[in-house]
């Protein structure tokens, strides 16, 4: 009497951190997962199963990397900030007049060079947690006045290139300038995913301030 060879059963991979993957890889992969999300609803509509099945865990898995949705939220903002105000600074700081630097945030989120400038939507979740809760929220808030810093030091070059009268208050104006590109520049982007489309809404920016091409 023959015997068949039984063809082994594949035992099904359990949902957990994905292999030869590290806990920081793990982490980051939640926090861009995360971004995703928070772009696309409100805080109280998304789910940490949906962050969670982006990178192919379960949603149990996330609290070994954050204690709740709102952690992970918080984890997320302060992430995408931190990794964009090095950015900025270096841009910044490398460039010469203000209209070089200026170009060279502009050319920061045209290249989205971070890999975190194409979440406009989160900078505007921030700002409204901030004013709900400024002590809970403050690490935001510092990382806002580090984005302000930047933006007064292209004001200021602007004022002493004689290219703004001398009764614009630098502070405010930096701000507006700020709002201006994160916040109008960004909701706009947000309703385009072509890079055609991107380059084209940073060209009118561009052309609304007179800077030129990048």
């Amino acid at each position: 009497m023959t015997t068949q060879a039984q063809t082994p059963v594949k035992e099904k991979r359990r949902r957990g951190r994905p292999p030869r993957v590290s806990g920081r890889e793990t982490r980051l992969n939640l926090l861009r997962s995360a971004a995703k999300e928070f772009s696309r609803a409100e805080h109280s509509e998304v789910s940490l199963e949906a962050i969670a099945n982006n990178v192919g865990l379960t949603s149990t898995a996330i609290y070994n990397h954050f204690s709740s949705k709102d952690d992970l939220f918080f984890a997320t903002i302060i992430h995408m900030m931190e990794t964009n105000v090095k950015a900025i600074e270096a841009a910044v700081q490398a460039a010469g007049d203000w209209r070089s630097k200026l170009l060279a945030v502009l050319d920061l989120i045209r290249t989205d060079q971070t890999g975190w400038f194409r979440y406009p939507l989160l900078i505007s979740a921030a700002q409204l947690k901030i004013h709900q809760d400024p002590h809970r929220f403050a690490e935001i808030l510092r990382l806002r006045e580090a984005y302000i810093s930047h933006f007064v030091e292209i004001v200021e070059c602007r004022l002493a290139a004689g290219d703004l009268p001398r009764s614009v208050s630098t502070k405010p104006t930096a701000e507006l300038l700020m709002a201006f590109l994160f916040n109008g520049l960004g909701t706009a982007m947000s309703h385009h995913k072509d890079e055609e489309e991107i380059s084209q809404l940073i060209d009118g920016f561009n052309a609304m301030l007179g800077l030129g091409p990048t």
